[in-house]
């Protein structure tokens, strides 16, 4: 985990708000950048397109694949679909399921109103918040960004519309007013269809789900998984300023205390929080699953490195903040999270080295190319099905990188939307990732920044983080799965699966 942007933190009794300052000479975003970036593993790293292949966990079987020793499916061993499969995996989509009737809007005091009221603590009505939390690509899918690559570019500014950086977003009830979401100004036209901007046209009701759920948008750049673990060994902000609170300190909640300012800036609270998506990833891998693409003297696969974040992050989902000596208070966060939804990474096949250039040009670096980008699934899906294991009894001792996930210790986790694609080969359900390809399934468009292909060493792209077009695709598998509109016959599961009773209240 590298962090090299300052931020400023504005405090006043009203508002709190982040802005990026810096403009790395090796980066167009600011926060997202990094001038101490990792070498690739290997020469080979980033493979060229198309060298890996893969199926789809989506699209998987219960049969193992190559010699990656797991299961090539959602659930691993259990399949793609937990209500059709047998015990345990059964048991633990019944237990989803049996939350709901718990799921109800709350004041931010936490109080439950009478039907149709407003909240007696400040007159306002009652929310169910959905709240995201994660690196760039998840901010600029939920909230879009208020700038593109290049626009307060160093040292030539030159705006390349359509590739927004992931910025902070003012979301539903924002103190400036105007959209929850964020759009660049002219000269970009290309209308980014973000998944606020989807939900929320007109500052309303999220469409086809209910007035009072709530998206909010924690997500925020460069804030990989580490930045997300607050334990002693692999916390980042442990050991580095969290550069969200005033004087930046060393504080292990630095992203947890920046989402619980915006909240109430927004005029919701933390105890209104009762489901979570989150999706991040271990930065500048450096190690494959297979051990083909290792840098010398790394032997444990990123996947696996993820799945201990994930881990630990779900363990502090469910309890507990710390003291000032960073031990646990044993006061929840978010007392009332019911269930944790779990999103691995977009195709990254498409990653590329830059070249050692004079700056801007980034010196070679290793973002989240293949393989590593398809093996993040292999670490939501471990994460998940070590759940499913140690909540049936089955596993003893418990999985060393996942840690105890019983329901004590950590909320119910279960898939959000996956994502991930075979590039331009696609999945089962038609999405595919585009790289520019001149056939009609892309029309030539990038779902990945691309820079200024007549340019490319001064305005370049770094062919990993989401276009606008790719934003709009994950945004509309995000609405998908939150609406339960997934095509007939789609493989995985929806949110309205787990029988929510508030949808379409």
């Amino acid at each position: 985990m590298r962090h090299t942007c300052v931020f400023v933190l504005a405090v006043s009794l009203t508002i709190a708000f982040v802005t990026g300052v810096c403009q790395s000479q090796f980066g167009p975003c600011g926060g997202e950048a990094s001038n101490s970036v990792v070498q690739c593993p290997t020469s080979d790293i980033p493979l060229p397109y198309g060298t890996f292949s893969s199926t789809p966990l989506m699209d998987g079987t219960q049969a193992p694949w190559g010699n990656y020793g797991d299961v090539i499916s959602l659930y691993g061993a259990y399949g793609n679909i937990e209500k059709t499969s047998s015990a345990p995996a059964y048991n633990h989509y019944k237990y989803g399921t049996d939350l709901a009737p718990g799921i109800v809007p709350l004041c931010t005091d936490g109080s439950q109103p009478q039907p149709g009221q407003n909240c007696s603590n400040n007159n306002q009505p009652p929310a169910i918040l959905f709240l995201f939390l994660g690196f760039s690509n998840w901010d600029i899918e939920i909230g879009g960004g208020a700038y593109d690559i290049w626009e307060q570019g160093y040292p030539f500014p030159d705006p390349q519309p359509g590739q927004p950086c992931a910025t902070t977003c003012p979301n539903l009830n924002n103190p400036g007013g105007g959209a929850p979401w964020n759009q660049p100004g002219p000269p970009d036209t290309i209308v980014e269809n973000s998944f606020l901007r989807m939900i929320y046209p007109s500052r309303g009701v999220l469409n086809g789900v209910g007035p009072h759920v709530v998206v909010f948008n924690g997500a925020l750049g460069n804030q990989l998984l580490s930045a997300w673990d607050v334990t002693a060994q692999y916390g980042y902000y442990r050991h580095n300023a969290c550069p969200f609170l005033p004087g930046g300190p060393k504080d292990p909640e630095c992203n947890y205390k920046r989402v619980a300012i915006a909240l109430a800036n927004n005029g919701f609270s933390e105890l209104q929080v009762q489901a979570v998506f989150f999706k991040s990833a271990d930065g500048f891998p450096q190690c494959d699953l297979r051990g083909m693409y290792c840098a010398i003297g790394v032997s444990e696969p990123d996947a696996y490195t993820s799945e201990r974040y994930l881990g630990d992050i779900v363990r502090y989902l469910k309890c507990c903040t710390l003291d000032a000596n960073g031990n646990s208070t044993g006061i929840k966060r978010y007392p009332n999270l019911k269930q944790a939804f779990l999103t691995s990474r977009t195709y990254g096949g498409y990653a590329k080295n830059p070249l050692a250039s004079p700056p801007p040009s980034p010196p070679p670096g290793c973002l989240n190319p293949e393989p590593y980008a398809f093996e993040e699934g292999i670490a939501v899906q471990r994460l998940i099905t070590a759940q499913i294991r140690q909540t049936n009894g089955i596993q003893t001792p418990v999985d060393s990188y996942a840690g105890p996930l019983d329901y004590s210790m950590a909320p119910w986790v279960d898939w959000g939307p996956y994502l991930w694609t075979d590039g331009f080969n696609g999945r089962s359900d038609g999405v595919v990732w585009c790289g520019g390809q001149s056939d009609p399934k892309c029309n030539e468009h990038y779902d990945v920044r691309w820079g200024d292909l007549l340019k490319p060493t001064i305005y370049w792209g770094d062919y990993t983080h989401p276009s606008a077009y790719g934003q709009a695709k994950v945004a509309n598998l995000l609405f998908q799965f939150i609406t339960g509109t997934f095509p007939t016959g789609h493989p995985q599961q929806t949110i309205s699966d787990w029988v929510m009773p508030w949808i379409g209240d």
